[in-house]
């Protein structure tokens, strides 16, 4: 392998991991973002994608190159090959890094003796330092993407852990956090019917679950004008007649984990 192939296997390498690195931050700050440790779980996330990557880049790179029966025992032993990987990948994914960024500079430095002590084509450096570049400039967008849609769905996660009220059809009713204060909240989803609509709030709770629900079940009895439906275990279930005839109805589902409030409109 030529001293120019050598530097850009580790350009390459570090460059793939860092791409990893954000594609993990993504998936993994977006689950977080819901539940309200977005930038934690991103950075957990990104480093176990670019971790096992680093593993398994070095473990293929040493197999490749060995004997047919050396590959045979080596799948033969394939889990055991895997969790290694792993382990070495989680414990030496920096010093890789440093030191393969190290290598390319030394490499580069190397190259460009040589370059300027006898003549050479131009042009093939020059692909490669623009392949480089382009490639930087796209671990950077992804970044900034990965970044966004993090700080985007901690900012909307975290507006819905403070919401003041709930909105179905042109009806609002104190939420849940309006009564007993910030909670995490780790989604929303809204449907619509021929007969009505309806918004459902999950919450993950951890602590006092049954004292919220009954807190907000009173208050939309004594303050809200809301009747007593359900109270079973498990769901407590209020209703109250709007406009002409029409239904608010509000459901909580709870377990010890947390609770999902369902506002429903019922136009009849």
């Amino acid at each position: 392998m030529s001293i120019e192939e050598r530097r850009n296997k580790c350009i390459e390498f570090v460059l793939v991991t860092l791409g990893v690195f954000w594609s993990g931050f993504a998936m993994y700050g977006l689950i977080g973002g819901f539940e309200g440790s977005g930038t934690l779980m991103g950075i957990i996330g990104g480093y176990m994608f670019a971790a096992m990557y680093c593993g398994g880049y070095y473990a293929i790179n040493l197999i490749k190159n060995r004997s047919l029966p050396f590959k045979v025992a080596a799948g033969f032993f394939g889990y055991i090959i895997i969790i290694v990987a792993m382990l070495f990948g989680l414990f030496s994914l920096i010093p890789m890094i440093i030191i393969n960024i190290a290598k390319y500079v030394s490499l580069d430095r190397e190259i460009k003796k040589t370059e300027a002590e006898e003549t050479i084509d131009e042009v093939q450096p020059k692909k490669k330092s623009k392949s480089v570049l382009i490639s930087v400039c796209i671990i950077l967008v992804c970044a900034a993407l990965a970044i966004s849609v993090v700080t985007i769905v901690g900012h909307y996660t975290g507006k819905l852990s403070t919401l003041e009220k709930y909105s179905v059809d042109e009806y609002t009713v104190p939420s849940m956090t309006k009564i007993v204060g910030e909670r995490k909240a780790t989604g929303v989803s809204k449907n619509v019917t021929l007969t009505g609509s309806s918004v459902t709030y999950t919450y993950r709770v951890y602590e006092d679950v049954i004292a919220d629900v009954e807190a907000y079940a009173n208050h939309l009895l004594e303050n809200e004008d809301f009747r007593l439906g359900t109270n079973e275990a498990g769901k407590i279930s209020v209703y109250k007649y709007v406009g002409e005839n029409d239904r608010l109805d509000i459901d909580v589902l709870y377990v010890a984990t947390g609770y999902t409030v369902e506002v429903r409109f019922t136009d009849r």
